[in-house]
């Protein structure tokens, strides 16, 4: 049986499920912007279904919405990051002709193990500062 790891890269920051704490990150306004990307992937770098995602605190000043897409792992799966298979990308969009910051954070549940019925679960949130 092996461990399924779940990540999430944002802004060059690898984010595991073990740190729920709040990330900065600044964008540009007027334009959405990819925050990083989701995705599970077992010891053998076998890409295992998609998480589930909801947004527990919607950005005040934007929205936050989720693109499936078959990619690179990229650099937070370490060994596996040429291995390509379906991320979710996190966009965040800035309402228009808004500069400042917003907040939002999102709950991500996923098996625990490849084969498994059991789960986790990982929070995570971003101050955005929009520029």
């Amino acid at each position: 049986m092996n461990m399924r790891l779940t990540c999430l890269l944002a802004a060059g920051i690898l984010m595991t499920a073990c740190a729920p704490e709040t990330y900065k990150i600044t964008v540009p306004a007027n334009r959405s912007t990819t925050l990083g990307q989701v995705f599970s992937y077992s010891d053998n770098c076998h890409v295992v279904g998609r998480p589930v995602v909801k947004v527990t605190t919607q950005p005040q000043h934007g929205k936050v919405t989720f693109v499936w897409g078959q990619r690179k792992l990229g650099a937070g799966a370490k060994a596996c990051k040429d291995v390509v298979g379906p991320t979710m990308q996190v966009i965040y969009t800035p309402d228009p002709g808004f500069h400042g910051k917003d907040y939002g954070a999102l709950v991500m549940t996923y098996p625990k193990y490849e084969d498994s019925i059991g789960t986790a679960a990982a929070s995570y949130a971003a101050e955005v500062l929009v520029k």
